[in-house]
């Protein structure tokens, strides 16, 4: 008699990044059963968003459309896409980032197997490349930085991330998102972001490369990726001016650019919102660089090393007060660097002896030999 099969489920590994495809394998189920397969993040590991998603559910039947191995036979294969966003705004941490999840396959008559997997693609530092695929944007470099030479009244420190070497906004090309958020540790929760102007080092290139701001966002109550917190219409409205020293006045877009220390002209400047609006006070805003090519290593440095960037805040409740805060990109490291050249050093001994010479240590019959290699 032939040895029951159970039904089971597995992944192809225990381990993904943003964007990475899931293989997914249930064996032992009826033959010709329609399975069903839903993926939720554990309650007690969630990821960094905090939420407890749970995704969409695939419904495969045995060796029919969409089942992979093309065959009935008690077996399904398909594939699930790990998020690259949150709830699917195209920005913030990405729902399963560092989140272990459970994966349930349910056949027609209730059979039932399980398993987990999990989403750990490491972020921060200067550089990160974790995927090997350049169109996953995920597999991006994040360069970060902190702005934080204080021009106004108030004090508000920046945090800038800057993500470069994938396609951000889904046009083919290889371009750059910027995101700029005000950092915690200065946070007096009081002022809007207004807008920031910046640089292109290389003023040409805004011409020949077609240079233009795309997805403006903005986010309220430094609750970035959180599809409530959102502000998908804020009170001032989004714009944007981009071309060589096209800001070169005070008040364009509504956006105060006077003051000490304020270095007009800038080639760009984008704007999140409007203080004292009631926007829900804008604490982070995030825009995308694009062109009509790939925005490369080498471009990239042209468009922002050495630039010079002016952050406008406004509080929030209409008053006088306001944070002015300028800073500096003086150096893009390269996404993939090269590896440096090592420096290998080999001593080899014989019963304590240096055995680099010709004529090595005399061992008498029957005697030991110890051999040693020492490698720095």
């Amino acid at each position: 008699m032939d040895q029951q099969e159970f039904p089971q489920v597995e992944t192809d590994k225990e381990d993904y990044a943003p964007g990475e495809t899931v293989t997914i394998s249930a064996t032992g189920f009826e033959l010709g059963s329609t399975i069903k397969f839903e993926i939720e993040d554990d309650p007690t590991d969630p990821g960094d968003d905090g939420d407890v998603d749970a995704y969409d559910p695939i419904e495969v039947t045995d060796g029919g459309e969409g089942d992979l191995d093309g065959t009935e036979n008690g077996q399904v294969v398909t594939t699930w896409e790990v998020p690259t966003d949150n709830n699917g705004t195209g920005l913030g941490p990405p729902d399963a980032l560092n989140a272990t999840l459970n994966l349930t396959a349910t056949g027609s008559n209730g059979e039932v197997a399980t398993t987990t997997f999990t989403d750990s693609f490491p972020l921060g530092g200067g550089e990160t490349v974790t995927d090997s695929d350049p169109s996953n944007h995920f597999g991006a470099c994040l360069f970060e930085t902190v702005f934080n030479e204080q021009l106004g009244s108030t004090d508000e420190a920046i945090d800038v991330v800057i993500g470069y070497g994938g396609d951000f906004n889904g046009d083919g090309f290889k371009d750059i998102q910027v995101t700029l958020r005000v950092a915690d540790a200065s946070n007096s929760s009081t002022e809007d972001m207004i807008g920031v102007a910046f640089d292109i080092d290389d003023q040409n290139l805004i011409n020949t490369l077609g240079l233009t701001i795309d997805d403006i966002t903005t986010y309220a109550n430094n609750n970035s990726g959180t599809s409530d917190s959102v502000i998908s219409s804020p009170v001032a409205g989004t714009d944007f001016i981009i071309g060589p020293d096209a800001v070169d006045s005070n008040n364009l877009l509504g956006i105060n650019l006077s003051g000490g220390g304020v270095d007009r002209p800038y080639d760009a400047l984008v704007k999140f919102g409007n203080g004292g609006q009631g926007d829900g006070i804008v604490q982070e805003g995030s825009f995308i660089i694009s062109g009509t090519q790939d925005l490369t290593d080498d471009l990239i440095r042209e468009i922002l090393e050495q630039t010079d960037w002016y952050v406008r805040l406004q509080s929030t409740n209409g008053g006088n007060g306001s944070a002015k805060t300028a800073g500096f990109i003086s150096e893009i490291p390269d996404k993939n660097p090269p590896p440096a050249a090592p420096d290998i050093d080999i001593e080899k001994s014989t019963n304590g002896e240096d055995a680099d010479e010709a004529t090595g240590p005399e061992i008498e019959v029957g005697g030991t030999a110890n051999f040693e290699y020492v490698v720095t």
